[in-house]
C-alpha cells in the first residue's frame, strides 16, 4: 500500500504562468508545448527557498495533456526523489538511469548550465522531490571540515560536464518526504521547519553518493578523508546511542571540534542527528521486521510508547501501529 498521502484540500489546478515562475527560480528558457491554453497540471506543486540558497521542489501532480517542457539549468547538484509514477527527463540528453521499484534517488550533478526536457503523456501522475543545491554548495560545506573559511564563491568544477548516479533510498526517507504533500505544508513555521528538517534528512542519505561527486570537484583531500570517515562511522553506529567522547576518538579530533563537524555534514547536532536517525530505524523495524509498537519504540531510545508515537508522527505523519498494515 502506498505510504502518499491524499490531501484533496491541496490538490488544484496549475496553470503555465505558475510553472514558469517556478522555473525561474531554477534556470532560465523555460519553456512548455502541448497544453493548448488549458493548466497543464492538477495536484501538488511548489518550489520552497531554504537556507543557504536550497531549493525544494516537490511535485504531486496528474498531467492533464501531451506535452513536453524544456529549460536551461544552472549548475548545482541535484537530489531527486522519485516516490511514484513514470518520470521521462533528460538533462543534455542524458535520461535518468533505470532502476528498479518505485522509491528511486538520483544525484545529478550539473557543472555548467545544461538543457533540461521533459516529456509527458496525459493522465499519468508523477510524486516527486528535488532538492537542489548551489553550485558550490559541496565546496562551501566540506571546506568547513578543513578547518579553513571559503568566504570566496568557487565553480567547483573540475572538468566540466554533468554526472548522474542512482541511490536507493530507504523506505523511512520516503515516508517523511511524503509528509511535505501534507496540510502541514502550508506557509506555518512549522512547515518550514519541516522542509528544512527534510532537506537535511535527503542530504544526509544522500552523503555517500555526494562525497563521491566531491572527489571530483575541487575539494581539499583532508576534508573529503575526514566526511567519508565521520559518515561512515555514523552509518555503522547509527542504531546505537551516541558517545561523543568515543566517536571523537575514533576520528581523532576533540569532542567540540566533532560537533562542528556533525554540523557541517549534517546541518544538526549529533544529538539531534542520532535522535532522527534512530526514528528512522523504528520505521524499518515496523514496516520491513513486523516489529511491535513497543519493541519499536526501544529501537528508537524511548521508555514510554506514547511519547515514541508522538515524536514518530510528528517525522512521517503516520502513527506507529498503521505503519506495519502499510506495508
Amino acid at each position: 500500500m502506498s505510504i502518499l498521502p491524499r490531501s484533496p484540500g491541496t490538490d488544484r489546478l496549475i496553470d503555465t504562468a505558475e510553472l514558469a515562475r517556478h522555473a525561474a527560480t531554477l534556470g532560465r528558457h523555460y519553456a512548455l508545448h502541448g497544453s493548448a491554453g488549458q493548466p497543464p497540471l492538477s495536484g501538488h506543486f511548489d518550489v520552497a527557498t531554504l537556507p543557504g540558497g536550497i531549493l525544494l521542489r516537490h511535485a504531486r501532480v496528474t498531467n492533464r495533456c501531451d506535452m513536453r517542457c524544456s529549460a536551461e539549468v544552472a549548475p548545482g547538484i541535484k537530489l531527486i526523489l522519485l516516490l511514484g509514477g513514470p518520470i521521462d527527463v533528460c538533462f543534455d540528453g542524458r535520461a535518468l538511469p533505470a532502476m528498479p521499484g518505485d522509491r528511486r534517488g538520483y544525484c545529478v550533478d550539473v557543472r555548467e548550465p545544461v538543457r533540461f526536457d521533459r516529456r509527458a503523456r496525459a493522465d499519468t501522475t508523477e510524486c516527486s522531490l528535488t532538492l537542489t543545491l548551489p553550485g558550490d554548495w559541496l565546496e562551501r560545506r566540506l571546506a568547513l571540515l578543513a578547518d579553513r573559511r571559503h568566504s570566496q564563491p568557487t565553480d567547483g568544477l573540475c572538468d566540466g560536464g554533468l554526472e548522474i548516479r542512482g541511490w536507493q533510498p530507504s523506505a523511512a526517507l520516503c515516508a517523511e518526504a511524503a509528509g511535505v504533500f501534507g496540510p502541514v505544508t502550508r506557509d506555518t513555521p512549522v512547515s518550514t521547519v519541516y522542509r528544512e528538517n527534510l532537506a537535511w534528512s535527503l542530504i544526509a542519505e544522500a552523503w555517500p553518493v555526494l562525497l563521491e561527486q566531491a572527489a571530483r570537484r575541487d575539494v581539499a583531500d583532508t576534508a573529503l578523508k575526514r566526511a567519508t570517515r565521520l559518515d561512515a562511522l555514523v552509518r555503522d553506529n547509527a542504531h546505537q546511542p551516541i558517545c561523543l567522547e568515543r566517536l571523537a576518538r575514533r576520528i581523532g579530533m576533540s569532542r567540540a571540534s566533532l560537533q562542528r563537524h556533525f554540523r557541517a555534514l549534517y546541518g544538526m547536532s549529533p544529538q539531534r542527528f542520532m535522535r532522527r536517525r534512530r526514528l528512522y530505524a523504528a520505521f524499518q523495524a515496523l514496516a520491513r521486521d513486523g516489529a511491535s509498537v513497543s519493541t519499536a519504540a526501544g529501537v528508537a531510545g524511548y521508555g514510554e510508547a506514547a511519547n515514541f508515537a508522538t515524536a514518530f508522527r510528528q517525522m512521517f505523519g503516520h502513527r506507529p501501529r498503521d505503519i506495519g498494515a502499510r506495508h
